[in-house]
């Protein structure tokens, strides 16, 4: 059976930490990695050298990618975890969710195998030797920088139409 670990995102429940709470956003405590998630799509020709190839298009390199057992995952790794706060209504969860939105859809206009639908801050594998097929450790994000980039993102993709009216 495939490896799963949740993320130690998620609250616990008991003093030792060892009963994740549920996966509940409010839940979150801090994000430390955002993941695409490609699953094989018939006739689209899907490895980890294509997906790399976007990623340089897009001046979005992935930290990681492994292969699974349906395609493939990219993590975007964190230099600092973003922590998740209360305040104003959990602005950081809303924030973090643009971002892991903007990089899906930026690789889903190339690659039909991004999984739009699936959760942002879930649970996702455990990279282990025989399926990381890429890694770059030293290459790590910059929160604020991703959010530049998702906001530099957005506006190009986002169409206003204004109408008047008399």
């Amino acid at each position: 059976s495939p490896s799963s670990a949740a993320s130690d995102v998620y609250k616990r429940q008991d003093e030792a930490r060892t009963v994740v709470k549920g996966h509940n956003e409010q839940n979150l405590q801090q994000i430390n990695t955002f993941v695409i998630d490609f699953d094989k799509v018939p006739g689209e020709t899907l490895d980890a050298q294509r997906i790399l190839d976007v990623a340089i298009d897009l001046e979005l390199m992935p930290t990681l990618i492994l292969e699974t057992p349906g395609g493939f995952q990219a993590y975007f790794i964190l230099e600092n975890a973003w922590y998740i706060s209360s305040k104003n209504n959990y602005q950081s969860i809303e924030v973090a969710k643009r971002v892991s939105e903007n990089l899906r859809k930026a690789f889903a206009e190339e690659l039909s195998s991004v999984d739009l639908g699936c959760n942002h801050f879930g649970i996702a594998r455990i990279p282990r030797k025989d399926n990381v097929v890429y890694y770059y450790p030293a290459l790590k994000h910059d929160m604020q920088q991703l959010i530049q980039w998702s906001m530099k993102y957005e506006p190009a993709k986002t169409v206003k139409t204004v109408s008047y009216t008399h």
